[in-house]
């Protein structure tokens, strides 16, 4: 089941595209700008959340799915710099890295250290291999 409301939603969103592309004079371009504006203003009014939470790849793979991840990560390096600038001046550089992993692991779900260390992207291996050292 879950693979069909995901390619009936990914389905919906695609043919919104190519009706825009079939009877306006909107060019690919501006059409893919639209789409991935749209995710973005759709995830900051929170719109875009429950439709990715019900649809999964179906809402995460098309363009709007781009602005989505595009404004959530933003919206995660707002929190992160929002906590971070808060802390004293002496302690910002080595504190720094904690709140960033801190935040990660809860968003992420992640209790275990050796679980923060399968799957990520290799810029933030960085801060796993200083938050596992300075937790010893």
């Amino acid at each position: 089941m879950e693979f069909l409301i995901a390619f009936v939603v990914g389905g919906l969103i695609c043919v919104v595209g190519q009706l825009l592309i079939d009877f306006t004079k909107l060019t690919p371009a501006r059409i893919l700008v639209l789409f991935v504006t749209l995710g973005v203003f759709l995830t900051a009014v929170g719109l875009y959340e429950p439709l990715v939470n019900f649809a999964g790849a179906g809402a995460t793979v098309p363009l709007t799915g781009f602005g989505y991840t595009l404004a959530k990560g933003t919206m995660e390096a707002v929190e992160i710099l929002q906590v971070v600038l808060q802390l004293p001046q002496p302690e910002l550089e080595q504190q720094y890295f904690l709140v960033i992993l801190q935040h990660y692991a809860q968003n992420h779900r992640i209790k275990d250290k050796k679980q923060m260390r399968v799957g990520i992207i290799p810029t933030r291996i960085v801060f796993i291999d200083y938050w596992i050292e300075q937790s010893k």
